[in-house]
């Protein structure tokens, strides 16, 4: 089961339990409306409790982190090689006069 099916199936049963305890209150059924608050808490249990989520929360950080490392690496190649290109150009110039 993937990400999104997981959050539909939660969503589902969700508001399948909310109206539950809400038919279970309308009519006066006790059973019904626990049944609802039961299969409502369930959901959001499963919410709090799944690894995936967190597991894909972790991996967009890692990635932004990446990404931000990469982008410094590049800007750190780029000055480290125009310092060099830079006293290579000046040692020319030298050699030259």
């Amino acid at each position: 089961m993937n990400n999104l099916e997981r959050k539909l199936n939660r969503t589902k049963n969700k508001i399948s339990g909310v109206v539950k305890q809400t038919a279970g209150k309308v009519t006066g059924d006790e059973v019904l409306e626990l049944k609802g608050r039961i299969q409502s808490s369930q959901a959001d249990l499963q919410k709090k409790t799944d690894v995936h989520d967190a597991i894909d929360k972790i991996k967009q950080t890692a990635d932004k982190g990446k990404a931000s490392v990469a982008h410094k690496v590049k800007e750190v190649q780029q000055s480290v090689a125009k310092k060099i290109n830079d006293t290579l150009d000046e040692q020319a110039q030298k050699k030259a006069k």
